[in-house]
């Protein structure tokens, strides 16, 4: 083969590679956390729980059945969940406390998505509002833009 053919052959792997490349998308992760819910849904077999959508969901996606409560109140459980550090190594048992202050400036899970290039969100309670997340919900460590809490309390005496 003559130096032109080559080169063609060579140029046209490179961009096939190339192409090829671009194309390999990463793919997009949803975290779902919730305190107080056990496994009070239809994907985990409770027959009385009318739950379509999120079983709909989870049967398309990794669900977890060993699940279990680091804490008994929700900042040091959901602090620990975030940051995979036990409630013993960050100190935190209560709601008094900013984690990043008080047991060290610890990367979290969105905060390790975020700075790969993600962009991350927080939709509702996924750090414990107020003290506990600095009353930013760890923004803008974690999150890409500001934590959204649409209103609920409407809702609550709804049948």
């Amino acid at each position: 083969m003559n130096t032109c053919v080559r080169t063609c052959l060579l140029l046209l792997a490179l961009h096939t590679l190339a192409a090829a490349a671009r194309r390999k998308e990463r793919k997009n992760v949803l975290f779902i956390v919730a305190d107080d819910l056990r496994t009070s849904l239809g994907c985990y077999g409770d027959s009385v729980a009318k739950s379509p959508n999120i079983d709909q969901l989870a049967s398309k996606s990794q669900v977890f059945f060993n699940a279990y409560a680091q804490q008994a109140v929700c900042a040091p459980s959901r602090t620990s969940m975030l940051t995979s550090r036990r409630p013993d190594t960050t100190r935190l048992y209560d709601f008094k406390s900013y984690w990043r202050v008080h047991s060290g400036n610890y990367t979290t899970m969105p905060q390790h998505f975020k700075s790969a290039g993600y962009f991350t969100m927080s939709v509702g309670k996924v750090f414990h509002p107020g003290i506990a997340s600095n009353h930013t919900d760890d923004y803008p460590y974690s999150w890409s833009i500001p934590a959204y809490h649409p209103a609920s309390f409407r809702f609550e005496k709804e049948k």
